[in-house]
C-alpha cells in the first residue's frame, strides 16, 4: 500500500488537476472582485499577483512535493527565494531550538567583532543587533522575519500558509476596505 502511494503523482491525476483548477480559478475570481471593490471604494491599490494558471501549477507542484516526501526541499527551492536572499544558506538555520538560535547569533557576533577593528561600532553592539545586521545584509530580511520564517520553520505551518495565502490576502484586504469605508462614514457624520 505504501509503495502504491509513493507512485502517485498528484499533478498527473485528473481529479487533482480539476480540484486545483477549480480552487485557483475561484481564488482568481475573488481577487478580481476585491480589486474592483478596492477601486470602487478608492481604498488604495490591490493587485492580482498570480494568474489562475500559475496558482494551479503551484498547488499541483506542492502536492507532488508532499507526495514524494520532498516538501521541505521544494519549499526552500520554490518559495523561500521569493522573499529571502541566499535561501540555501538560510536553510542552515531552519528549525533551530532557542538555545541553538542564541548560539548562532553569538557566533555571528563574535565573527563580526573579530573581523572588525577595536574601534568599530560592532564592538559595542549586542549579539542580537549584530545578528540583525548580518541577517539583513546576507538574507535581505529583518531579524524578526528571519526568526519567524526560517529559524522557527515548520513544515505543516508553511504548507498551510502556502495553501491559504490567497484567502488570507483576500480577507485582509476586505477588512482594510471595510475600515476605510468606516472611516469615511465617521468623517461624513462629523462634517
Amino acid at each position: 500500500m505504501k509503495r502504491a502511494l509513493k507512485s502517485v503523482t498528484p499533478s498527473e491525476m485528473p481529479q487533482a488537476q480539476a480540484l486545483a483548477s477549480i480552487l485557483s480559478a475561484s481564488e482568481y475570481q475573488l481577487f478580481q472582485a476585491i480589486d474592483r471593490l478596492v477601486d470602487a471604494a478608492d481604498a488604495g491599490e490591490f493587485g492580482v499577483s498570480q494568474t489562475a494558471e500559475a496558482r494551479r501549477d503551484e498547488l499541483l507542484s506542492m502536492a507532488d512535493a508532499f507526495s514524494d516526501g520532498e516538501f521541505d526541499t521544494w519549499w526552500w527551492e520554490n518559495v523561500a527565494p521569493d522573499f529571502l536572499d541566499n535561501p540555501q544558506k538560510a536553510r542552515q538555520s531552519a528549525g533551530l531550538s532557542k538555545d541553538q538560535w542564541q548560539d548562532r547569533m553569538s557566533t555571528w557576533a563574535e565573527t563580526y567583532r573579530e573581523r572588525a577593528g577595536p574601534e568599530h561600532a560592532v564592538q559595542s553592539m549586542t549579539d542580537a543587533q549584530v545578528a540583525a545586521f548580518h541577517v539583513e545584509d546576507t538574507f535581505g530580511v529583518d531579524l524578526d522575519t528571519f526568526s519567524d520564517e526560517v529559524v522557527e520553520w515548520d513544515r505543516v505551518e508553511h504548507a498551510e500558509g502556502l495553501a491559504r495565502k490567497n484567502l488570507q490576502a483576500a480577507v485582509g484586504t476586505i477588512h482594510q476596505v471595510a475600515a476605510h469605508l468606516e472611516r469615511d462614514d465617521t468623517d461624513s457624520a462629523d462634517a
